[in-house]
């Protein structure tokens, strides 16, 4: 099962392991399997087309710290991508019908 959770988060920045960042549209928060997982689209801003532009997108797991503060941490497990990328677009493509 996949739920959508609220954030308040339109833009975040990704600080990258070789000292890049990139500003990424957060696309969604989801609580898949008990956990939450926050998808971004890096490179969006007004000019692009969501729906037919090609962009890199990433999904998180994602975990509160406190209030004021939260973590991404990387999905290691390329089976564990798949199956919540997976779950991620059924949830999508349901909702636009």
């Amino acid at each position: 099962m996949c739920k959508e959770l609220d954030t308040n988060l339109n833009f975040i920045t990704l600080d990258f392991e070789d000292g890049e960042s990139e500003e990424c549209l957060v696309t969604g928060l989801y609580e898949i399997e008990g956990k939450k997982y926050l998808s971004v689209v890096v490179g969006a801003n007004e000019d692009v087309d969501l729906e037919n532009d090609e962009l890199e997108g990433y999904i998180y797991e994602y975990t509160d710290v406190n209030d004021e503060e939260f973590e991404l941490i990387d999905i290691e497990s390329d089976e564990e991508f798949d199956r919540i990328a997976g779950k991620i677009e059924a949830f999508e493509a349901a909702r636009e019908e």
